[in-house]
C-alpha cells in the first residue's frame, strides 16, 4: 500500500475541487499529484549509520564516518544507532521534509560540515552541527541541538523552531519571522544578529562587534548585549525581559546607539558608553537609562522606572505626558527639556553646562534619596559606569 509523504499529503489537501467539477478535469488535476506522490514515496530512502549509508560515505561501527558531501532527497531519513560523528568533506544539502536523527537526543549525533549546509523546508534535525560555511534552514524547520560556525552565516527560515545555542565567530545570525529559539545567540568576534517579526527568543543575545536588531512584536526573555561595538534596535511592540547594554561590565569601552521603538517594554536597564538612547512613544523601561556620551530622548506617553542620566555629554529630552520615576541629570554638558504634563519623581539637574527647560504643566517632585550612581565621568567625581551585579548574574546564568 502506498503511503503519502507529508509534502504530498499537503498537496492533495490543497487540491480539493468542488463537487461540480467533471471527472475529466478532476483527473487532469489530481492524477499528476498522485503520480508525484508515488514518485517521492518510491525515492525516499532510509539511511542508517551503521548500515545503509548514503553514497560517498564510509566509516566503521564505532561511530566515526566521513562523507564526500552529503545530499538527501525529499522525504529521506537519516538515523544513527550509536553515538555518531559524521564529517562531511563538502556541502550538506537536503530537500523538503528530510529527517536527520529525528526523535533522538541531539547529543547522539555530531555533524561537522566542511562546506555550506542548506537544508530544505520542513527539515527535522536533532544534532550538534558545526559548519565551516553558512548554515541555512528552510521554512517550518525543527532543529534540536547547537549550531556553530566560524565565519558562516546562520539562517533560520520563517516559522521554525530551534532548541539549542546558536554561535558564530564572525558570521551573521538571521532568525525568520514567527520562529522560536530556546537558547542563547552569540557572535564572538563580529557579526550582526537580526531577529524577525513575531519571534520568541528564550536566552541572551550577545555580540562583540555587531548590531542587534529585534523585529516587531518579538519577545526576548533575556538580555541584549554588545560588548565593544554595535547598535541595538528594538522595533515596535517588542518585549525584552532583561537589560539592553552596549558596554562591557561598566567599563569606558563600547559604542552603539540604542533605539527603542513605540510600544516597547524593557524590564531592565538601558546602558551605553558612547551612543544615543532613544525610547519611542508609549514605551516602558523598568529601570534607569544612562549613557556616558550621547543624548537621551524619551518619547511621549512613556514611562521610565528609574533615572535618565548622561555623564560626559548628552542632552536629555523627555516628551509630553511621560514619567521618569527617578532623576533627570546631566553631569558635565547637556541640556534638559521636560515636556508638557510630564512628571519627574526626583530632581532635574544640570551639574555643569546646559540649559534647562521645564514645561509649565510638567511636575518635578524633587524627591530626595534618588541618584544617578553608576554614571561614568572622565573628569568628574562619579565612579565608573557600573552595571549592577544582578544584571550580570542574570546574563551569564542564561548564556
Amino acid at each position: 500500500m502506498m503511503h503519502a509523504t507529508p509534502i504530498c499529503a499537503g498537496l492533495l489537501a490543497k487540491a480539493r475541487l468542488p463537487m461540480s467539477v467533471g471527472p475529466r478535469r478532476w483527473m487532469a488535476t489530481v492524477l499528476p499529484l498522485v503520480l508525484l506522490l508515488g514518485t517521492l514515496s518510491a525515492h525516499a530512502t532510509a539511511f542508517v549509520f551503521p548500515g545503509n549509508l548514503p553514497e560517498g560515505c564510509a566509516g566503521n561501527s564505532s561511530g566515526t564516518y566521513l562523507c564526500n558531501g552529503l545530499t538527501l532527497a525529499a522525504g529521506d531519513t537519516l538515523t544513527v544507532t550509536v553515538p555518531t560523528t559524521i564529517t562531511v568533506n563538502g556541502p550538506l544539502k537536503t530537500a523538503t521534509a528530510t529527517r536527520i536523527n529525528a526523535g533522538a537526543a541531539a547529543s547522539k549525533l555530531t555533524l561537522i560540515i566542511i562546506g555550506a549546509s542548506d537544508l530544505g523546508d520542513g527539515s527535522t534535525v536533532s544534532a550538534m552541527i558545526t559548519g565551516g560555511g553558512a548554515i541555512t534552514f528552510g521554512v517550518k524547520s525543527t532543529i534540536r541541538g547547537a549550531l556553530t560556525t566560524a565565519a558562516g552565516v546562520i539562517n533560520i527560515g520563517t516559522s521554525s523552531t530551534v532548541v539549542g545555542a546558536i554561535t558564530t565567530a564572525s558570521g551573521a545570525v538571521n532568525i525568520g519571522d514567527g520562529s522560536t529559539v530556546t537558547g542563547p545567540i552569540n557572535t564572538t568576534i563580529a557579526g550582526v544578529v537580526t531577529i524577525g517579526n513575531d519571534v520568541s527568543i528564550v536566552g541572551n543575545i550577545t555580540t562583540v562587534a555587531g548590531a542587534i536588531n529585534i523585529g516587531e512584536r518579538s519577545r526576548v526573555d533575556g538580555t541584549l548585549l554588545t560588548l565593544n561595538a554595535g547598535a541595538v534596535t528594538v522595533a515596535t511592540g517588542a518585549t525584552v525581559t532583561g537589560s539592553i547594554l552596549t558596554t562591557y561590565q561598566g567599563s569606558l569601552v563600547g559604542a552603539g546607539a540604542v533605539t527603542i521603538g513605540d510600544g516597547v517594554q524593557v524590564d531592565g536597564a538601558v546602558t551605553t558608553n558612547t551612543g544615543a538612547i532613544t525610547v519611542g512613544k508609549s514605551s516602558r523601561v523598568a529601570e534607569t537609562i544612562r549613557t556616558n556620551d550621547g543624548a537621551i530622548t524619551v518619547g511621549n506617553d512613556t514611562s521610565i522606572g528609574g533615572s535618565a542620566c548622561t555623564a560626559n555629554s548628552g542632552a536629555i529630552t523627555v516628551g509630553d505626558n511621560s514619567k521618569v520615576s527617578g532623576n533627570v541629570e546631566t553631569m558635565l554638558a547637556g541640556a534638559i527639556t521636560i515636556g508638557d504634563l510630564s512628571t519627574v519623581g526626583g530632581s532635574a539637574t544640570i551639574h555643569a553646562a546646559g540649559a534647562k527647560t521645564v514645561a509649565a504643566s510638567a511636575t518635578v517632585k524633587n524627591k530626595t534619596g534618588i541618584s544617578c550612581d553608576g554614571i561614568a565621568s572622565r573628569t568628574g567625581s562619579r565612579p565608573p559606569l557600573a552595571i549592577k551585579s544582578r544584571v550580570w548574574r542574570q546574563l551569564f546564568m542564561r548564556s
